[in-house]
C-alpha cells in the first residue's frame, strides 16, 4: 500500500479528513519558504472540496508571490457558485480582481455584491479596502461615501462606514478628517472609544490641537469630546483634558460611572502630580 494511500486511510479512521490534513500541511510549507509547494497542497484541497475558504485563502497568500495569481480567479468564481451566500467568497473575489489591477471588474463584482446584500455596509467595506491596499485612496475614499449615501436610504446614518474613512484618512495623514470620523463612529457606538484614543493617539504633536477642536466643538456629542478629553490626558494634558471631560458627565448612570473610572485609570496612569490630581476629581 502507497504512504499516501495509507495517510488518507489513517485520517478517515481517526475522523479527521484527508483535506483537512493537506491543509496542514501547506501552512507549514509557507512557514518553510516553500510557495510553489503549499500551493500544490492547497490545490489538491480544492479538487476534493471547491468551496475550500481556508485552501483558497492559502492560495491568496502563495500565489502573487510566484507571479500566478490569474489562477486563483476561476477557483473563487467556482467556489462561489457553489456558495452564493458567502461573504467572505465574495471579499476574495474583489481582492482578487483588485490583485489583477482590472478596478472595472472589482466594481462590477462589488456591485453585484450590494444588490445582494442591500443594506450591508460589507460590500463597500471590501470593495474600498481591496482599494486602499493598492494605495488607491482616493477611489476607496469614493466608494466608502457612495456606500454611506446609498445606504442611508435604507436607515444607515452620517456614522455608517465612519471607521473605515477614519483609518483611511489616517493612513494618508488627514488627521483632522479622521478625528470627525472617529467622533461619528464613537457617537454610534461608545465601545469604539478605545479605538478611536488609540488611533488618533498617534497624531503628530502638530496636528493635535486640531485633532481635539474637532472632537470637542459646541455641537459634538459627549462621546466625541470625552475622546477629546482622554486624547488631551494621553498627551499629558490632564487638567485641559479634566476641564473638556468634566462637563460631559450630567446625570449619573452607568454609563458615566464607567467613562468616570475609565478616565480616573488613564489619569492614574501618567505618574504625574497633576495626573494623580486629576484621578481624584474624576474618582470623587
Amino acid at each position: 500500500m502507497s504512504r499516501s494511500l495509507s495517510a488518507g486511510l489513517l485520517a478517515l479512521a481517526l475522523g479527521t479528513p484527508a483535506w483537512g490534513q493537506a491543509i496542514g500541511q501547506g501552512f507549514e510549507l509557507e512557514r518553510a519558504g516553500r510557495p510553489a509547494a503549499a500551493a500544490d497542497a492547497y490545490l489538491g484541497t480544492l479538487r476534493a472540496d471547491p468551496a475550500n475558504l481556508p485552501a483558497l485563502l492559502g492560495l491568496e497568500r502563495v500565489l502573487p508571490p510566484l507571479a500566478r495569481l490569474p489562477e486563483l480567479l476561476p477557483l473563487v468564481q467556482r467556489a462561489r457558485g457553489r456558495a452564493p451566500d458567502s461573504g467572505a467568497l465574495r471579499a476574495l473575489e474583489l481582492r482578487v480582481w483588485a490583485g489583477l489591477d482590472q478596478p472595472d471588474s472589482l466594481a462590477a463584482a462589488a456591485r453585484r455584491w450590494a444588490e445582494a446584500a442591500p443594506g450591508s455596509d460589507a460590500p463597500y467595506r471590501e470593495w474600498a479596502l481591496a482599494l486602499a491596499n493598492r494605495r488607491a485612496v482616493d477611489e476607496a475614499r469614493r466608494v466608502l461615501l457612495l456606500g454611506r449615501r446609498t445606504l442611508a436610504a435604507s436607515g444607515g446614518g452620517e456614522a455608517t462606514l465612519a471607521v473605515e474613512l477614519a483609518e483611511l484618512e489616517q493612513r494618508v495623514g488627514n488627521w483632522e478628517t479622521a478625528a470627525r470620523e472617529w467622533g461619528r463612529a464613537v457617537a454610534r457606538s461608545g465601545e469604539l472609544s478605545a479605538n478611536a484614543s488609540g488611533d488618533l493617539g498617534e497624531a503628530p504633536g502638530a496636528q493635535r490641537d486640531r485633532v481635539v477642536r474637532v472632537l470637542t466643538a459646541p455641537d459634538a456629542a459627549p462621546s466625541s469630546r470625552r475622546l477629546g478629553a482622554e486624547l488631551l490626558l494621553t498627551w499629558g494634558r490632564p487638567v485641559e483634558g479634566w476641564a473638556v471631560f468634566e462637563p460631559t458627565l450630567g446625570a449619573p448612570s452607568s454609563e458615566t460611572a464607567t467613562a468616570l473610572r475609565r478616565y480616573a485609570d488613564l489619569a492614574g496612569g501618567l505618574g504625574t502630580p497633576s495626573g494623580h490630581r486629576v484621578r481624584c476629581l474624576a474618582l470623587s
